[in-house]
């Protein structure tokens, strides 16, 4: 009978042993479990709150960029169009407008070429056009003067760049002129430019023009 019993206290005791090593696997997995979804969770909560964060700079930058966009186009420029043109005889040109003080000092000194057929238009505040010279100038220009009439009145040819900077030529025009316009050199005979051809302008609004394409 103590034999039997004896046996039965030590299967009870493995049972137990059994249970508790159970129990506490059960506890360990949860934990482990537990602490895996609590890691999800947070780095669920990171991205979304990141992407938040991303779409709200990209809002901004997006924001910035349209309301620089509105500033510029906000400014008045100093032509209507941006292809402005002077049209001289049947020939066409594309204009730059020099209708300020400093447009006009700089003119076209400082570039290293112009386009073909495109050319600077200088308008005086006193509608008459002034002395020139090539100072700063690195390639040869055509000078196309042009009277209140909106006619060619004189045109001086092959300007070219003054080697001494510091002795310039200067240039003006035999007859009153109200503008000049400066192209590159060989284009008025290129163009049979003439004296006489009627100048009309297209696209340009400038105070002090009056040749408006007809």
């Amino acid at each position: 009978m103590v034999r039997l019993l004896s046996k039965s206290n030590r299967l009870n005791l493995a049972i137990l042993k059994k249970q508790k090593m159970f129990e506490q696997t059960n506890f360990l997995t949860c934990v482990l479990l537990g602490t895996i979804f609590t890691l999800i969770f947070c780095i669920s909560c990171n991205f979304n709150e990141r992407s938040k964060n991303d779409f709200f700079l990209n809002s901004m930058d997006f924001q910035t960029d349209l309301e620089s966009n509105q500033n510029i186009e906000g400014i008045k420029p100093a032509i209507s169009n941006t292809f402005a043109e002077v049209i001289i005889g049947n020939k066409n040109f594309f204009a730059e407008i020099a209708d300020s003080p400093k447009e006009r000092q700089e003119g076209l000194s400082n570039r290293d070429f112009l386009e073909p057929f495109h050319g600077m238009l200088f308008v005086f505040p006193d509608n008459g056009a002034g002395a020139f010279w090539m100072k700063g100038m690195r390639f040869p220009l055509d000078f196309i003067w042009i009277g209140n009439d909106c006619k060619v009145v004189d045109l001086t040819e092959n300007v070219v760049v003054d080697t001494n900077q510091e002795e310039l030529r200067i240039y003006n025009s035999s007859q009153p002129a109200e503008f000049n316009f400066e192209v590159n050199a060989g284009e008025v005979q290129l163009s049979n430019i003439q004296i006489g051809d009627i100048v009309q302008f297209k696209n340009i609004d400038v105070e002090g023009i009056s040749c408006d394409q007809r």
